[in-house]
């Protein structure tokens, strides 16, 4: 399910869309999220969905793109939020990564 929840979050931010709505249009389930952390889930996808590509890859969301979000959003960005928004966009971008390296 890796390489097929990798495509579904990259086509839901290239495209705007929900990734839960991208993952039932594609037949997928989409992963657990802990109790309480949906919220941070939706922003994290809401974030990315602004992500910028070299060309050659996905660029890491930046500090400044993390400020302009929560500004834009009204959410107060807490350290332990980036961090949290932090870890989750590294982990994306190794898949990512990954994906890129099988030719897919």
């Amino acid at each position: 399910m890796g390489d097929q929840l990798a495509h579904a979050e990259q086509y839901a931010a290239q495209t705007g869309q929900d990734l839960g709505g991208v993952l039932a249009r594609f037949g997928l389930e989409e992963p657990e999220v802990p109790e309480g952390f949906e919220p941070v889930w939706e922003w994290f996808w809401e974030m990315a969905s602004g992500r910028g590509h070299t060309g050659f890859a996905w660029l890491p969301l930046s500090w400044a793109d993390m400020d302009a979000w929560a500004r834009m959003s009204g959410i107060d960005l807490q350290p332990w939020l980036a961090g949290i928004f932090r870890a989750m966009d590294q982990a994306w971008l190794a898949e990512a990564a990954n994906q890129q390296k099988k030719g897919k």
